[in-house]
């Protein structure tokens, strides 16, 4: 007779399997912290509708990067995540095929205005993914590429396009602008962080594709010294915009909160760690602002 046990145990596995590996996880990272850009901005109304598209954008490009990805690392197909991945490949598709529809259609019914600030974003996430140059190469299979590309859409699809729209209009055009800068750099440095620990994890398999990334390069230690000096100089930047008006006591502290816990992540950091440390912790701290908000919100209400 089947161990009840052990079959809700491998339930729960199969259910957090599909959630980390279908790519839904990621997506709802992108939302929250998207929100929470607006969220900084508690004197604007929350565009939801762009938030959303970034939640599918962000689906689509993650399965298709998993699609293709898989068939670009054979010699790790029977492997750790990669045989998860294989395993959801026919969701991947449909997730695509669907996530690419809402998107069409959204970008399609956005202003010029959008469509022009998400062109290169955009751009660059689908060349991120798609094996559009020569010798089928995507763009992260360029040397040294790969992690500034991901902090540099990141920041902009959720940071500098949320403040852009949200205080174009107002009349202090320097401090404005001032602000969207260092909120860009802000966020690019936290994605570059918790970047860095996921280059540890792939050095073996970027090796094998013959992709130089930082961690083929540099020790461990190194990286880590580099993921943190990152971390202490956005909490600079975040207590600097705090002087500015650009970050109240409550989206503060849990920013400055999220940054220390993704420190002492980045610390415990290394190489054959199980995936379920990088895609379920370290991404997770994407979600971690707003989950620290709205605690504190409800801890300030009582």
């Amino acid at each position: 007779m089947d161990n009840p046990i052990h079959k809700n145990i491998g339930l729960g596995y199969a259910l957090l399997h599909f959630y980390l590996y279908s790519s839904f996880h990621i997506a709802i990272c992108a939302v929250a912290i998207t929100s929470y850009s607006y969220f900084t901005l508690s004197h604007q109304i929350i565009d939801y509708h762009y938030i959303r598209f970034v939640g599918a954008s962000t689906l689509l490009l993650y399965s298709l990067h998993r699609i293709i990805g898989i068939n670009k690392s054979d010699s790790y197909a029977t492997k750790g995540r990669f045989a998860i991945i294989i395993k959801y490949k026919s969701h991947l598709i449909i997730y695509s095929i669907v996530s690419a529809l809402y998107c069409l259609y959204n970008f399609y019914t956005f202003d010029w205005n959008r469509k022009l600030l998400l062109a290169i974003p955009a751009a660059l996430s689908l060349s991120y993914s798609l094996p559009i140059f020569i010798g089928g190469k995507r763009l992260r299979d360029f040397h040294f590429i790969k992690i500034f590309l991901i902090a540099t859409c990141w920041a902009l699809i959720t940071c500098t396009i949320p403040y852009y729209e949200s205080i174009k209009y107002q009349f202090d055009i320097p401090h404005n602008y001032r602000t969207i800068f260092l909120a860009t750099i802000d966020r690019a440095l936290f994605i570059f962080a918790i970047t860095i620990p996921f280059d540890i994890r792939d050095r073996d398999v970027d090796k094998s594709n013959n992709v130089q990334t930082l961690a083929t390069k540099f020790s461990d230690k190194s990286l880590k010294r580099i993921s943190l000096i990152a971390l202490i100089v956005a909490t600079i930047i975040s207590m600097l915009l705090y002087t500015q008006d650009a970050h109240s006591t409550l989206t503060l502290l849990p920013i400055i909160l999220t940054y220390t816990i993704t420190s002492f992540l980045v610390y415990l950091t290394h190489q054959r760690r199980s995936d379920y440390f990088f895609t379920g912790l370290l991404d997770s701290t994407m979600i971690l602002p707003l989950i620290l908000f709205f605690l504190y919100v409800s801890y300030m209400s009582i």
